[in-house]
């Protein structure tokens, strides 16, 4: 441990208040054992978690220091203003009730999906935009989109059967090693969005937020 880290244990208030950006799915499945290693570490640190719906969001709160770090799904294009360092290749899988035909049926057409009704995430998810643009190069245009603000939600709603779900593999891998989802083999489907980690470039790195990081790359 250095000087500085031991001199900030010994008066707390002189600790930075640690702010963290996340969407929902990271606040949820992956932020959880990174808080409780920081905490550990510094039990007196103030720290604040502010989901975001989006990547551009946590992106702008980065730029404008309403944030300190921010963890991105999605490609991060070049940005003057922001360190950015890759995390984790976050697999996405397409997802059915077991009852559902199409968790059995290979190959799977065209107009098996368009018949489907699909549970996504709002317009601007990242893993969304990724699953959209692969129905369009295949030519598939579903006829019933059912959008939702949380994961929990379209997980819910995908165990009642009530359509396609398409949600990172964290958030859902209970379910699936249970039998209550089953993945649906459509070869188009992107299964991967890389996650990141990043910070403004002016925002110095005080002992808490440097620790922060290295205990994410650790649990990623």
């Amino acid at each position: 441990m250095t000087q500085e880290v031991e001199d900030k244990l010994a008066n707390p208030d002189a600790l930075p208040t640690l702010t963290i950006g996340a969407t929902e799915s990271q606040c949820t499945y992956r932020l959880p054992p990174i808080l409780a290693k920081y905490k550990s570490k510094f039990p007196q640190g103030k720290l604040v978690v502010k989901p975001a719906n989006f990547a551009e969001d946590i992106k702008e709160n980065l730029e404008n220091g309403r944030i300190d770090l921010g963890f991105i799904m999605g490609k991060v294009q070049t940005r003057s203003m922001l360190t950015v360092e890759p995390l984790v290749n976050e697999e996405i899988w397409l997802l059915a009730h077991p009852t559902n035909p199409l968790v059995n049926r290979d190959p799977i057409l065209a107009r098996d999906l368009e018949q489907e009704t699909m549970l996504l995430t709002a317009k601007g998810c990242s893993y969304r935009m990724l699953l959209e643009n692969a129905l369009s190069q295949a030519g598939i245009f579903p006829e019933n989109i059912v959008e939702f603000v949380t994961v929990e939600a379209i997980k819910q709603c995908a165990l009642t059967d009530l359509g396609l779900a398409y949600l990172p593999a964290v958030a859902v891998q209970s379910e699936v090693k249970k039998a209550l989802l089953k993945r649906v083999d459509w070869p188009y489907a992107p299964t991967s969005v890389p996650t990141f980690i990043a910070w403004n470039k002016d925002k110095e790195l005080t002992p808490n937020i440097r620790y922060f990081i290295e205990a994410a790359h650790a649990m990623y």
